[in-house]
Parts: C-alpha cells; structure tokens; sequence
C-alpha cells in the first residue's frame, strides 16, 4: 500500500478513535470516521441514525454483536449491497438466488468479519469485552450505575479498550474499500463479488 493510502489509514483510525473517546457510541464512531475521511463514502443521516442502537452490543445489552464490527458491514452494505429496486425484480422473479446473482457486499463483509475473529476470538460484545478488560458486564442493566461506573473506571484503560476496538475496525474497513478502488470509481462502478477481483 502507498504512502497516502497509509497515511489515509491512520487518519481514518485517529478520527475513529476520537469519535469513541468524545462522542462514544461504537458504531457510530466508525460511521463517522469512514464518512469524514472517505470522500467516496456518502454522509448519509439516515444511514448514520440507523447505527444509534448497535452500540454495546444492541442496545448496550452486551450480547449482540460489537457495534463497531456492524457499522463496518452497514458502511459496506451502503455502497454494494442491494438496492430497493433490485430486491423487487428479485420478489417478482420468486426464484433468484441471492449468493448467485453476485451479492456485491458479501465478500467485503466476510473479509471483515474474518480480521475481527482472529484478532478477538468472537463477534460478540461480550467476549470482546472480556478479551479487552478481562472482565465484561453480562446480566447488568445498560442503565444500571454499575454499568456507569465500570465504563469510566476503563476509559483510560492500557489496551484501549472500545477506542481501540472501533479505531482498529474503521481501519480495517477503509482498507478492504481502498482495496477495491472505490476512491477512484463511482457507485455503478464499484466491483461486486461475482468479479473476480483478486480478493
């Protein structure tokens, strides 16, 4: 990777880290991040307000999957995946196979969730907790004081915590995008995963 795309890389972790730590919401800090440092990712509200509740895995229940983890997949949905229009030629039609009509977002969002598996061991809030603290707040009310009190307790924490969490996957979504050229191509251009792109 070039020395701009790298340095593109870092600005996109550096945003997303300071998203978590001043505005916090995990998938909204990745969102933001994405959005701000990517001219080809659209600033869509709609999109963005729909990452509100996949903070703290759903709702902050902690049993979900990690916030920063599905706003990665919801960024690479917004630019590959199926628009409204195709889903309903593929209702009428009553036989399409979705994988074999080259789902554009699927390999994007595999790739991801391959990088988040091996460097945390699970997808779910939970566990990534526990791996990042060594401990985790399951069976406490989101918004219990205890749930408070463990949050501020670990935001200065050495591993970083959820910082590092949402900066790494920021990171790492920008990466598998910029791989796909879609800096240089327009929305109809961006390569599916029918294309053998070399991914």
């Amino acid at each position: 990777m070039d020395t701009t795309n790298t340095s593109l890389l870092e600005m996109v972790f550096q945003a997303a880290w300071k998203n978590q730590e001043n505005a916090t919401g995990c998938a909204q800090s990745v969102m933001a991040a994405l959005q701000d440092s990517l001219d080809f990712v659209p600033k869509n509200d709609d999109v963005f307000k729909a990452g509100s509740a996949l903070a703290g895995g759903l709702g902050s229940s902690n049993q979900g999957t990690c916030g920063a983890l599905s706003a990665g997949v919801m960024i690479i949905s917004h630019l590959f995946g199926r628009s409204r229009e195709e889903f309903e030629q593929h209702r009428q039609r009553g036989d399409v196979d979705y994988l074999a009509e080259g789902a554009k977002c699927w390999r994007l969002a595999y790739e991801l969730t391959e990088r988040f598996l091996l460097e945390y061991g699970s997808c779910t809030c939970k566990d990534v907790m526990k791996k990042m603290y060594g401990k985790n707040l399951e069976g406490i009310r989101p918004d219990s004081p205890v749930a408070y009190a463990f949050a501020r307790s670990n935001s200065q924490h050495p591993s970083g915590g959820s910082r590092s969490v949402v900066a790494t996957v920021a990171r790492w979504t920008a990466e598998l995008l910029i791989g796909r050229n879609c800096h240089s191509a327009s929305h109809e251009q961006l390569p599916g995963i029918g294309q053998d792109n070399g991914g």
